[in-house]
């Protein structure tokens, strides 16, 4: 059996400003991942997804394959990457969290910020996403 990882990625958004486009992804990705055990968090705003997703090794890898292949991503880099004894998100199939819940949300999820983030930062930033919700 797998262990348990959690894999945050930001990447560019190819999409802009689409918000029934991405409550689309998120109903759909909610639904595939209760069926695989996975969980998670979804934040996006017109130009960055910034994702946690939380499962079984290989099936969170190959979801992390799969949204790598998907058109509406560019420049996806892993941000923060490991095992763990618990989920940060037990209960979230894939929470949506909107850019309006996090007081200066467009400055603290840019790209370049988040990809360039210590693990420590990115830290941070899920936890803010966590009292957004």
């Amino acid at each position: 059996m797998d262990e348990t990882i959690s894999i945050s990625y930001v990447s560019r958004s190819l999409i802009g400003d689409a918000p029934d486009e991405v409550s689309q992804i998120a109903e759909t990705a909610a639904a595939v991942n209760a069926e695989k055990g996975v969980t998670g968090v979804l934040y996006f705003n017109d130009m960055i997804f910034f994702q946690v997703l939380e499962g079984a090794e290989s099936t969170v890898t190959e979801l992390i394959d799969k949204i790598r292949g998907d058109s509406r991503h560019a420049d996806l880099k892993t941000v923060a990457e490991y095992f763990c004894a618990s989920r940060t998100f037990p209960n979230w199939g894939m929470k949506m969290v909107p850019p309006i819940l996090i007081a200066g949300s467009r400055r603290l999820f840019e790209y370049e910020r988040l990809s360039k983030c210590t693990e420590a930062e990115i830290f941070r930033r899920i936890h803010d996403l966590v009292r957004a919700c």
